[in-house]
């Protein structure tokens, strides 16, 4: 309406200074008839035909009226031209007003976009900044550090970073060893080969591979690899020990973090169906309830076999220590632990892996 109001304003001031330009107002036009009068009275004095004065009249009357008839003739034509510029001019401010409101709707969608993304923005650093809950950093340290190929269609190297760890003397050592059934594994301990906590879970299952093969491994210590035994290690170490072949009946797994709950309840009751008599368990990994089930459990394999009482079995017996019981404490084994001159290691708390030493398991009160 504004623009309309000053656009009308403009045309009656272009129209007033036509009028002016061209002297075409009706007050020019009386000016000009009073002065033709004038001047026709004057000629009047000297002409004594009335007829012809009134000829001259009718004939300054007519010209009078088609000078009024050109003046509104021009002021019409004037008009209607200060109409079509008045329109012109509505019809571009109509669309300059468009073009502003347009360009005014674009500005915002791009600002609320951005304002958008920058939320967006927000939100992803607050949340690399919150810290790991316990289990994500059990999901993370559950993931397979040795690489396994990836089923995806895309294609991925499927070499291992670890492999190389496969090749050191001390590793090839006990494959050797476990593959052909060396004396040397009968006790196994796999800290005098592999010292080291963070060994990959590559050279954990290729010492189980070796050991599913294995027909003499009486005992075996295979704690503290918190990298390399993982739920599916704990597992497919249940299923050899599960073997018919296999004669482990010493067991020391220890402190082995990165293992889920329900995995253990899965490992004590698969314990049922193997020859473990004698155990250990970190109780940082397992609770109280599920260590005594175990135990209830081992004690109740110790009706399969004798290996664990056997007085020709002594010199195994003796080495199998840091148990929640050691087998060397049995009744029917001390007269023959003091013949073979092996009294002493009963008193060696040390030795033994007791309640209260550097390297003591927690002992039960088991009486045989």
């Amino acid at each position: 309406q504004q623009q309309q109001k000053e656009l009308h304003d403009s045309g009656n001031e272009i129209n007033l200074i036509a009028r002016k330009k061209f002297d075409i107002s009706p007050s020019a036009i009386q000016r000009k008839r009073q002065q033709e009068k004038a001047q026709y009275s004057s000629e009047e004095d000297t002409s004594t035909d009335d007829e012809d004065s009134t000829l001259d009249e009718d004939s300054i009357e007519d010209n009078l009226t088609d000078e009024d008839e050109s003046y509104h003739s021009e002021t019409d034509s004037f008009e209607t031209d200060c109409d079509s510029v008045e329109s012109e001019d509505y019809a571009n401010g109509t669309e300059t007003q468009f073009q502003v409101v347009t360009s005014s709707a674009k500005v915002k969608k791009e600002k609320k976009s951005a304002e958008i993304e920058t939320e967006e923005e927000r939100k992803r650093k607050k949340a690399e900044a919150k810290p790991l809950t316990a289990k994500q950093l059990r999901n993370i340290l559950s993931k397979d550090p040795s690489g396994k190929p990836s089923s995806d269609w895309v294609r991925r190297s499927c070499r291992q970073p670890c492999k190389a760890a496969l090749k050191a003397p001390s590793v090839r050592l006990l494959l050797r060893r476990l593959r052909t059934n060396d004396k040397e594994v009968v006790i196994l301990k796999m800290k005098r080969y592999i010292n080291d906590p963070a060994t990959p879970q590559v050279v954990i299952d290729r010492a189980l591979d070796a050991l599913e093969e294995n027909t003499n491994c009486e005992a075996l210590y295979i704690q503290n690899f918190n990298v390399g035994m993982r739920e599916e290690q704990i597992l497919r170490l249940l299923k050899i020990l599960q073997l018919p072949t296999c004669k482990i009946w010493c067991l020391n797994i220890g402190e082995t973090y990165n293992v889920k709950f329900k995995t253990w309840k899965k490992f004590a009751r698969g314990l049922k169906r193997t020859k473990i008599t004698h155990m250990y368990a970190s109780e940082h990994t397992i609770d109280t309830t599920l260590k005594d089930k175990i135990r209830g459990i081992i004690r109740n394999n110790r009706k399969k076999h004798d290996m664990h009482k056997n007085p020709d079995n002594l010199d195994t017996i003796i080495q199998c220590t840091h148990c929640w019981w050691n087998p060397m404490n049995a009744k029917s084994l001390q007269p023959y632990i003091k013949k073979k001159g092996y009294e002493h290691m009963l008193l060696d708390r040390e030795g033994q892996g007791l309640q209260g030493t550097t390297s003591g398991a927690t002992v039960g009160d088991e009486k045989r």
